[in-house]
């Protein structure tokens, strides 16, 4: 059910507003598909035009928390091609 920004994007990210209808919860304690995706080892990338986006600072926040400082992280996927006929 569409609602307010958080609870909104929350369901967007982890399937679940766990009952949220409102911005007055600013914590979400289920996890989200990128941070499953993370956890499996999984590589994924948010692709977009302009500034960074949302899920480019999640996914950002999820490497410091998975690679401590000094460790680099591996880089994200590459576009994908042209479609070809």
């Amino acid at each position: 059910m569409p609602t307010e920004t958080l609870p909104n994007r929350a369901f967007a990210c982890a399937a679940t507003s766990q009952g949220h209808m409102d911005d007055k919860t600013h914590t979400f304690s289920s996890p989200t598909i990128f941070g499953l995706l993370d956890a499996a080892g999984q590589r994924w990338a948010v692709y977009g035009y302009g500034t960074v986006s949302h899920l480019e600072a999640v996914r950002a926040e999820l490497i410091s928390r998975r690679y401590p400082a000094g460790v680099t992280a591996p880089s994200p996927p590459s576009p994908p091609g042209p479609l070809s006929a």
